[in-house]
């Protein structure tokens, strides 16, 4: 891992070096992220921070069906799963339409 350094201009601007523009594929208007750290600051590219969301989202997901399959005693299949999250969309969606109705 080399260390690249840039200057913070007048207005806290910062140049990402081009060479890890390029490597990320940064591109003008794209977002990227800073996280705090430990150690610093770390700048992320926003793809980059919704995937660390969504694996987050997934270890969730998987305790609480653990723990749910602990308390009914019943492990539910991907397809299952799918059509509860079909179900409860459709729930939703006739909520919504619902209330559009009456506005």
């Amino acid at each position: 891992m080399t260390t690249q350094l840039s200057t913070v201009q007048k207005r806290g601007q910062i140049t990402i070096p081009s060479d890890l523009r390029a490597e990320f594929g940064i591109e003008p208007g794209d977002q990227v992220a800073f996280v705090r750290t430990q150690d610093g600051i770390l700048i992320t590219t926003l793809e980059a921070q919704k995937v660390v969301r969504l694996r987050r989202l997934l270890t969730e997901m998987k305790s609480i069906l653990q723990e749910q399959q602990e308390v009914e005693g019943k492990s539910y299949s991907l397809e299952e799963l799918i059509e509860s999250g079909r179900g409860i969309r459709g729930e939703l969606l006739k909520e919504k339409d619902r209330l559009d109705v009456k506005a």
